[in-house]
This record gives structure tokens, C-alpha cells and sequence, in this order.
């Protein structure tokens, strides 16, 4: 399984380069096009979808409307993992049948589609599907690169330590709080150079982010600022 997703955005600095090589190496390091993530979420069209619920707060609540305005249409509850049987969907909400027939806020879910042409899944079928808490754990990867560490912790430390996947959770728990501390390390030490007028060393300072999407976006204006002044001396 991939830590750490590399989906950075592309920053276009609308100045012109004069600065030496290492510079452009920066600039080059920060702005590379992003990998395919090995766990990315399938978008081709599929013929069975599983949808389970990942809620940073479990359990899921489970709604008679499509509508989070008041407690009183609380008709059930899901836990993470819990496989839900959708039938429609209308704007964020999820109506299922199963566990509970009613309602869920879809952000709150992940889906895992299955390409195909056939009909349905046989039984051997089903049972070949990712396990639904490595979902959990793709979800929780999906809020880390969002920035969302606490949602994201919070959906790796629902996983039961009965699971096949809790070691995986429990790896990805320590990974995404140690490269939480370095990003925000090294963010807070490029900002104090560039407030100090050390550009290279805001610049050198993008070494120490990691691969982040968060971290990168981040870091991004100070290198663009750096560059910017570098040149500028340069």
C-alpha cells in the first residue's frame, strides 16, 4: 500500500527564470506533473459498486429524509466499515436499503467500483471485493492529503484491531502523524526565512517537505515568493 499519494498542483510563476540551475532544480522538484496513486479511486465504468460507510465520528447516522438539520430523523446507525445497499442518490445523500432503509450524507461514505460487463457478481465475486475497512483506510488517505489530519486519524483508529487490515491502519496512523510534523516543520521554517530575506534557504526548504498534497500546496506561494526575490538578486 502507497503512504503517501503524490498529487501536487501545478504552480505557474509568471516570472522569468534568470537564476542558475539550482533554482530551476527547485521549481522543478515542487512542480513535477503528480504520479497515479496506487490506490486511487476507480472511475471507469462499473458493473457492481460497494459503498461502505467512513465516518470520522461513527457510527454513521442513518436518516428517514436526506436532510442533517435535526436529530429526531436518526432512523439507525452504521458503523465504519458496514457495507450499505444503495438504491438512488440525490444531491450528497445516499438513500440504501440495508443495513438500515433511509438515508446517508454520501461524503461520509467511500465507493469501490468493480469493472464489468456482467449482470451481477457471484458470491466468489463478492468475496474477492477489497476488504470494506481498506476503504476506511483509503478514505482516511484521501482526508490526510486533504489536510484533514484529525478525520483522518480518527477514521484509521475506527478500524477494530480484530481486522486483517489493523496493522495496515495502525502503519498508516504513525506514517501520517510523523509526515504531518515534518510538513509542518518545514513549512514554518521556510516562513521565518522568508520573512528574514533568506530565499535559497525558503527554497532548499522544500526538500524537507514530504509528499504531500497538503504540504505542497502549502509551500507553494513562499517558492513562488522566493524565486521571485532570488531572481530579483540574482
Amino acid at each position: 500500500m502507497k503512504i503517501a499519494f503524490s498529487t501536487k498542483l501545478p504552480l505557474i510563476v509568471g516570472v522569468c527564470v534568470t537564476g542558475g540551475i539550482t533554482l530551476l532544480g527547485v521549481g522543478i522538484a515542487l512542480l513535477r506533473p503528480p504520479a497515479t496513486p496506487k490506490n486511487a479511486k476507480v472511475t471507469a465504468q462499473a458493473s457492481h459498486c460497494q459503498t461502505v460507510a467512513t465516518d470520522p465520528q461513527p457510527p454513521l447516522n442513518i436518516r428517514a429524509v436526506p436532510s442533517a438539520a435535526t436529530s429526531q430523523n436518526i432512523v439507525g446507525t452504521a458503523n465504519n466499515g458496514t457495507v450499505l445497499s444503495v438504491v438512488a442518490a440525490e444531491s450528497e445523500w445516499l438513500k440504501i436499503s440495508q443495513p438500515v432503509a433511509g438515508w446517508v450524507h454520501q461524503p461520509l461514505t467511500a465507493t469501490r467500483c468493480a469493472t464489468g460487463t456482467a449482470a451481477a457478481p457471484s458470491d466468489k465475486e463478492i468475496a474477492a471485493l477489497p476488504h470494506p475497512t481498506m476503504q476506511v483506510i483509503d478514505s482516511a488517505y484521501d482526508r490526510f492529503e486533504a489536510g484533514q489530519l484529525p478525520a483522518a486519524l480518527s477514521l484509521l483508529q475506527s478500524v477494530p484491531a480484530s481486522d486483517a487490515t489493523y496493522p495496515q491502519a495502525q502503519a498508516a496512523y504513525q506514517t501520517m502523524s510523523e509526515q504531518w510534523h515534518q510538513g509542518h516543520v518545514a513549512y514554518q521554517s521556510a516562513q521565518r526565512a522568508i520573512a528574514q530575506g533568506q530565499w535559497r534557504v525558503a527554497l532548499n526548504g522544500v526538500k524537507a517537505i514530504p509528499d504531500v498534497r497538503y504540504w505542497r500546496e502549502q509551500m507553494a506561494p513562499l517558492v513562488k515568493q522566493a524565486i521571485v526575490n532570488q531572481n530579483a538578486i540574482d
